[in-house]
């Protein structure tokens, strides 16, 4: 140290009485470090160094000061965040009580010992109450005279939740064409549901030709159209004047006989508008028709001018479409189409009489 150290104050040092008179208010009343300090004009350090003291010297000369014979407040360790528990005489009372047991409890160990001594001193600690008598009224509480309501389990919504499965063993017969029966019907409900339902209608037949009398003869006349639908039952009721003695007619036609049918008694002729058919396979659905011109006639053959459908109007393309057909080909002769007035565009189109909805036309 310098020989001219000075000292910052001249205030003297705390005397010993006063830090035994703080360190006695700790001990005894149970008053904290800082309220000592406070209390007696010290520092906290300062009283904090002679409390430590005063507990070593105590631990070698228990009469350093004097004090009740009363237990002393419970008190925070000198280390932070851990609390005493127990006063010193009892630390030490229950020092020598565990050494006792230990030597009752032989073969025990300290754990063991611990907890057996740690449940007779909670038992003991217990106070004892009366007994309790068949007089007695125990309490009633509303649950045990009206329990909770309950939905009943059949009562609940089945479209809530998920379906209640239940246990099954998949390989049993029964089971396994249960499970392909349920298959089979989720299959065919998806199926049901992309097929559009559509009342569908066969297309008009001629059935039979009217025969009108000019004079003493009969002659026929234009043919007439009936509307067969699938879904009906009954066969149509004809006129009595459709049939006569020199025709079988039947309702029972097929797709060739309608065909075979709607073929018109006028010949084909150049300069005439015709229906012709064309397969492109081998099923019925496959045909299609086009609307066009005759061109030339050689024997069998016909050079046809087609047309395209705009409906409801042909017109033909700018890019000519010709081709050779067979007169077989030839469905329909069709009547002189008829012009509109306006434009050039409305014009040369042509529009004709006949329906031919009952067509596939391109």
């Amino acid at each position: 140290m310098v020989r001219t150290y000075q000292r910052k104050r001249d205030k003297p040092p705390p005397d010993l009485a006063t830090l035994q008179r703080a360190v006695a208010s700790i001990v005894k009343d149970g008053s904290s470090i800082r309220a000592a300090a406070e209390n007696f004009g010290l520092k906290k350090s300062t009283v904090n160094d002679a409390l430590r003291r005063y507990r070593t010297e105590l631990d070698a000369q228990p009469d350093i000061l004097e004090t009740d014979k009363s237990p002393a407040k419970v008190l925070p360790s000198e280390r932070r965040g851990f609390w005493q528990v127990f006063t010193r005489e009892q630390e030490k009372q229950l020092t020598e009580y565990l050494k006792a047991a230990s030597l009752m409890n032989h073969g025990l160990t300290g754990l063991s010992t611990q907890a057996a001594d740690h449940g007779e001193v909670i038992q003991d600690s217990e106070p004892e109450g009366p007994a309790p008598g068949t007089s007695g009224t125990a309490p009633i509480t509303p649950e045990s005279v009206r329990p909770h309501p309950r939905i009943d389990p059949t009562k609940r919504n089945p479209s809530n939740g998920r379906k209640r499965g239940k246990t099954r063993i998949l390989t049993d017969t029964p089971e396994k064409e249960q499970l392909e029966k349920e298959k089979h019907n989720r299959e065919a409900k998806k199926a049901k549901k992309k097929t559009p339902q559509k009342k569908i209608t066969k297309t008009k037949k001629m059935v039979g030709r009217r025969q009108t009398k000019v004079g003493n003869k009969r002659k026929p006349s234009a043919f007439i159209r009936l509307s067969v639908s699938e879904t009906s039952s009954s066969e149509p009721e004809l006129p009595d004047d459709i049939c006569d003695d020199e025709s079988d007619m039947s309702l029972d036609l097929g797709e060739d006989d309608v065909v075979a049918s709607d073929r018109p008694v006028s010949p084909i002729q150049i300069g005439k508008f015709v229906l012709v058919k064309f397969e492109l396979g081998k099923s019925k659905s496959s045909c299609v028709y086009y609307v066009g011109l005759v061109e030339s006639i050689d024997n069998d053959v016909a050079d046809v001018k087609f047309l395209r459908k705009i409906c409801p109007k042909f017109v033909f393309p700018e890019i000519e479409d010709k081709a050779t057909v067979d007169k077989k080909d030839i469905v329909l002769v069709l009547p002189d189409p008829s012009s509109s007035s306006g434009t050039a565009r409305s014009i040369a189109g042509h529009v004709f009489s006949r329906d031919l909805s009952a067509f596939n036309i391109k």
